[in-house]
This record gives structure tokens, sequence and C-alpha cells, in this order.
């Protein structure tokens, strides 16, 4: 799901870029992290630090943030190029030394990948969001904690 957002925004800033529409770049830039470090990470928390006994899942997990970032800050390079090269700076000593470069503004930006997209899982994910959010926004206004556990919760879809 992530790469495949990932890919998407790839996709979206490119022909933004094109089209010199770029007051519409950072608002997506701001969403996708929102989606990585509020969604992603926080589902795969225990996968990313490697609880439990799968290390194949853990080294997984962990490589698949680490490209998801890698082109993030590569997307973020014309916006915000001062952190984004902190970042790459960090990035770049768990990279293999052939691939790195003294800094991100000299390597190519990201491109689109071919077969990466899975509009129906992206569209999952978002209705997943919604369906989670709606039902926070219940326990909030019933005031039900969080961890508190439910009996039973009916989700209708019109």
């Amino acid at each position: 799901w992530i790469q495949s957002s990932c890919n998407s925004l790839v996709a979206f800033v490119t022909q933004e870029m094109k089209a010199y529409r770029l007051y519409n770049v950072v608002s997506r830039l701001l969403l996708f992290v929102e989606d990585l470090t509020n969604w992603y990470v926080r589902m795969n928390r225990n996968r990313i630090k490697g609880v439990g006994n799968d290390l194949q899942d853990c080294l997984i997990a962990q490589s698949t943030l680490f490209k998801v970032l890698s082109t993030f800050t590569h997307l973020m390079a014309p916006f915000t190029p001062y952190i984004s090269e902190h970042i790459y700076q960090n990035l770049k000593n768990a990279m293999p030394e052939d691939l790195r470069m003294e800094s991100i503004h000299f390597s190519r930006y990201p491109q689109t990948s071919s077969g990466a997209d899975n509009q129906m899982l992206e569209t999952s994910i978002l209705y997943m969001q919604k369906i989670i959010i709606a039902g926070r926004t219940v326990r909030d206004k019933r005031q039900i904690g969080l961890k508190t556990p439910l009996r039973s919760a009916h989700v209708i879809v019109a």
C-alpha cells in the first residue's frame, strides 16, 4: 500500500511540476507524510522493530520504509532543500557504497515504477482509514477510551 501510494505521489508531483503547478504539490506531500507516519509506521511498528521471531518480515518492513523515505526525500528536495539534504545524509549511511552520492541534489529525481500502482489497494486503505477515524470520533463523543475494548461495532457502508 505505502509503495503504491508513494509511486502515485511521484507521478502526481512529476505531472504538477511539468505543468508548473507547484502550489498543488506541497499539500499532497504533507498528506503523504501523515499517511506514512500516522498510518503506515503506526500499523507496522512491531514489524519494523522486529518484535516476534520473523526476521524476514522485519527486513521487508524496514526495506520498504527505507525505500519510501528515500523516494520521499528526493521528492521534497526541490521544495525543502536543506531538510531534504539533512535527511539524505542520514539515509545514505544505509545505502550501498556505489549508490551513495555526495548530496541529494546530485542524485536522479525519482521516476514512477510501472507495476507499482495498486489503486484498488490505495482506495481500500482510504476506506479503512475513514472507518477508523469515524470509530474514534464516536468513541470521543461517548467518552470511551481508545484502549477500552468494544463488544461490537456496526459499520454501515452506503
